[in-house]
């Protein structure tokens, strides 16, 4: 039964895992790599989170309460720049049972 217990709740937590893709102004990549490396990557519960400067792009995957954290980062950044995230510039995805990633 704790066995069984156990599954559920780790199940339950890695539902919780999504992927985002975010499109950067390249304005502020550099900026956003710097904040990626050395605050984003480090938090708890992302397992990853890079910058691919030629593309302007982020791909951030963890833990939904982290990913979350991230965006408030991202959005001050943003500001500090005087620029807004837009929502459309997100695209999250959720992992799905069985996704070997």
């Amino acid at each position: 039964e704790k066995v069984a217990q156990a599954k559920r709740q780790l199940q339950q937590f890695t539902e919780q895992f999504v992927t985002c893709k975010i499109q950067l102004r390249p304005p502020i990549t550099a900026a956003l790599a710097n904040k990626v490396s050395h605050y984003i990557r480090p938090m708890p519960w992302i397992a990853a989170a890079e910058v691919d400067e030629a593309k302007d792009l982020l791909k951030i995957q963890g833990h939904q309460d982290s990913v979350d954290q991230t965006f408030k980062v991202l959005r001050e950044v943003y500001q500090d720049h005087g620029l807004e995230l837009l929502d459309s510039d997100i695209v999250t995805s959720k992992r799905h049972a069985g996704d070997e990633h």
